[in-house]
């Protein structure tokens, strides 16, 4: 039942009512900039708890045309398999068919550009991993484990629609398979090497961007000149390889054309909360008064 000062109308966006369902369903869920496939919120929280309904409902209401994705790992209880189409998911998964390796029958999403996601019941250990079978020429898969996002019905995207084609009611969440494991890489504890100066205002936000990178898929790597490259997650037009460049010292560059700026306003912009007990001004830091005895 709505609660007091809220009143359910016709008018209210499908993927509100949608979100609620899935969090009775006890999922974590967060809103979805539609076709870039990260949230406008910082989404690390929701990693641990789900989303109360009044954080729902202020979603939708400030983001009307949100989309919405669940949280994967172990709070939400879910894993997926995703098989992109575009990229020859599909052919990948008949290759791996006719070696005898199957998926058992569960929950399946059809994706927006006609790609499936597969739903297994979530397992401690197992984190996210883009292209799990790219070394074997057999790419368009990736695995949303702990943590990772994948985008729900009834999200849409100009490509079209995500819709259920068999939903958890009609299966029960199936067991992750061996042969899944096995390319699903486990959750490491490991954080990535700090380029740059050891500063202590922004190591935290530098590692932070890394992990978020390497979750969503944008596959960060250290380059040749004390910084780090990857995919970029702001860019709308395809790129021919890694565009994003990231230096501790001189923040981002992408050279897509997306601009550049400091590590704490790309932060930002990707919804990431900015790690540590820190003041900022205008992108920088405020560094404290330290008194000096005689």
């Amino acid at each position: 039942m709505p609660s007091p000062g809220y009143i359910q109308s016709i008018t209210d966006p499908p993927c509100l009512a949608a979100a609620e369902s899935y969090v009775a369903r006890g999922w974590s869920v967060v809103p979805i900039i539609p076709g870039l496939k990260f949230p406008p919120i910082a989404w690390t929280p929701y990693r641990t708890r789900q989303p109360t309904d009044r954080e729902i409902r202020f979603w939708w209401r400030s983001w009307p045309g949100a989309n919405i994705a669940v949280v994967t790992g172990m709070l939400s209880g879910v894993m997926v398999l995703d098989c992109d189409r575009k990229s020859g998911g599909p052919a990948s998964l008949d290759a791996l068919f006719a070696e005898g390796k199957r998926l058992p029958l569960g929950p399946v999403v059809r994706t927006a550009r006609g790609g499936s996601h597969f739903y297994f019941a979530a397992r401690p250990g197992v984190g996210s991993r883009a292209g799990i079978l790219n070394d074997r020429g057999l790419p368009g898969l990736d695995f949303r484990g702990d943590p990772g996002l994948a985008v729900l019905p009834p999200s849409r995207t100009p490509a079209g629609y995500y819709q259920w084609l068999v939903t958890p009611d009609e299966e029960p969440l199936p067991e992750i398979p061996a042969w899944l494991l096995e390319v699903a890489r486990p959750v490491s504890k490991a954080r990535p090497a700090y380029a740059g100066p050891p500063s202590p205002w922004l190591r935290p936000v530098f590692i932070a961007l890394v992990d978020w990178l390497e979750v969503h898929g944008y596959r960060p790597r250290q380059g040749n000149a004390g910084n780090w490259v990857a995919w970029c997650p702001l860019c709308t037009v395809p790129e021919r390889g890694p565009s994003l460049s990231l230096h501790a010292d001189r923040g981002f560059m992408c050279f897509c054309g997306c601009g550049s700026g400091g590590l704490v306003a790309l932060a930002r912009k990707l919804g990431i909360a900015v790690p540590g007990r820190v003041r900022w001004r205008h992108g920088h830091p405020i560094l404290p008064t330290i008194e000096v005895g005689p």
